[in-house]
């Protein structure tokens, strides 16, 4: 599942909503998740050449899945 602070990269060939500015070589962090249609979900996406960038669920890839964090740790170690 998709969450906000996600890094993803576009990987349809034709985005629903249109390119933008982006490239199919940037890669942007998730900043908000929107209303859905079955398995889809909108996301807005903020990319370096393109801020709220518009898409949905499928035309994005994950690609540096955060680890969730046990809610009892407040701040994790630098190692």
């Amino acid at each position: 599942m998709i969450s906000v602070g996600d890094q993803v990269m576009v990987i349809a060939e034709f985005p629903d909503f249109g390119w933008g500015d982006v490239t199919p070589d940037e890669i942007g962090v998730v900043v908000g998740i929107g209303d859905g249609e079955e398995d889809l979900i909108k996301v807005f996406v903020d990319f370096p050449s393109h801020s709220d960038w518009e898409g949905w669920s499928d035309e994005v890839a994950v690609i540096n899945p955060r680890k969730s964090i046990p809610p009892h740790i407040k701040y994790l170690p630098i190692v």
